[in-house]
């Protein structure tokens, strides 16, 4: 999988967005407009919300493009004590939770707490999710 990944931060908190992991379901410009704004060079303002705020945002990233660290260490708090898998209609398949993704020689492709699936056999970033899936009106059977 090819990672875009920008960094913004500080000293003290860093936010990770990970573009090519995006499919812009847009969580983070609709929970926090004032710290999200992708019309604004950087989209990201850390100064605009408390670190709590960041980490209850991204976590609801359903994608895991967003990720948090503090001081340098990932943040841990969004690993979940159930692996689940979420089927949207005419969508992808979101899991969450302790996921491990093997290349098909077993080797380890990810590993995250939330990662959306492609369903529609069109992503350019296969098995994840792009967003294809709206651009070719894929319906789920």
């Amino acid at each position: 999988m090819e990672s875009r990944v920008f960094e913004f931060g500080t000293d003290e908190i860093k936010v990770l967005y990970d573009s090519n992991r995006c499919i812009r379901v847009a969580e983070c410009v609709n929970g926090l407009p004032e710290v999200f704004n992708p019309k604004r060079r950087p989209w990201v303002d850390l100064d605009a919300a408390s670190a709590s705020e960041f980490l209850e945002l991204i976590e609801r990233c359903p994608t895991g493009a967003l990720q948090l660290e503090y001081s340098g260490v990932a943040d841990q708090a969004a690993r979940v004590s159930e692996n689940t898998v979420t089927v949207v209609a005419d969508g992808p398949r979101y899991l969450r939770g302790d996921i491990e993704i093997l290349k098909s020689d077993g080797t380890v492709l990810l590993r995250d707490t939330r990662v959306a699936l492609c369903r529609c056999g069109k992503s350019g970033n296969k098995p994840f999710c792009d967003g294809t899936h709206v651009g070719v009106g894929f319906q789920a059977q």
